[in-house]
């Protein structure tokens, strides 16, 4: 019977400090602010390339939605939505208006609005799929999914049964 030598090579090697890595405290944390989101806003969406955080949340309606400034920690509160994505390729965010049968984009350069309002059902949730140009929303009137263009705001396709009740919607 022959036995063979485990060679541990560098694969090995890298194995090992990674799973020693996972296990090690995270030193140099530190806490730069705490800040209270008002109204109870907990649906955000971060813009890396501005370092904004985007905060929403208005079931049953549409609640004025409130920007944070990574760098000043300044909040600014912007128009209503429920729900909050970001399209980092045009620095747009994107708002569900729940009952107004809204999606709206807004700039997230100087908060303004980008484009009007566009019709899909009871919007409740969004989610930008930036590299496919898309963002797809969750209707809970129609209790279905539409999908709309990232750069021209243009209806893409829907009403799209998943076959169940609206909600959150990741893409």
């Amino acid at each position: 019977m022959k036995i063979q030598k485990w060679k541990s090579g560098p694969a090995f090697a890298a194995l090992v400090v990674l799973a020693a890595a996972g296990f090690m405290p995270a030193n140099g944390q530190v806490i730069l602010t705490n800040f209270p989101t008002p109204n109870g806003l907990g649906l955000g969406a971060v813009n890396p390339n501005l370092n904004k955080i985007y905060f929403a949340q208005g079931t049953p309606t549409a609640q004025p939605m409130v920007v944070l400034d990574g760098a000043t920690y300044s909040q600014t509160t912007v128009g209503n939505g429920d729900d909050v994505s970001v399209d980092v390729t045009n620095n747009n965010y994107w708002s569900a208006g729940v009952y107004s049968d809204s999606l709206t984009a807004w700039d997230s350069n100087n908060n303004a609005l980008a484009s009007p309002a566009t019709g899909s059902g009871c919007t409740i949730a969004v989610s930008v799929d930036a590299p496919h140009r898309r963002v797809w929303t969750s209707a809970q009137c129609s209790d279905s999914i539409w999908v709309f263009n990232a750069d021209t705001y243009a209806y893409v396709a829907g009403p799209i049964s998943p076959g169940g009740v609206g909600g959150n919607i990741f893409v």
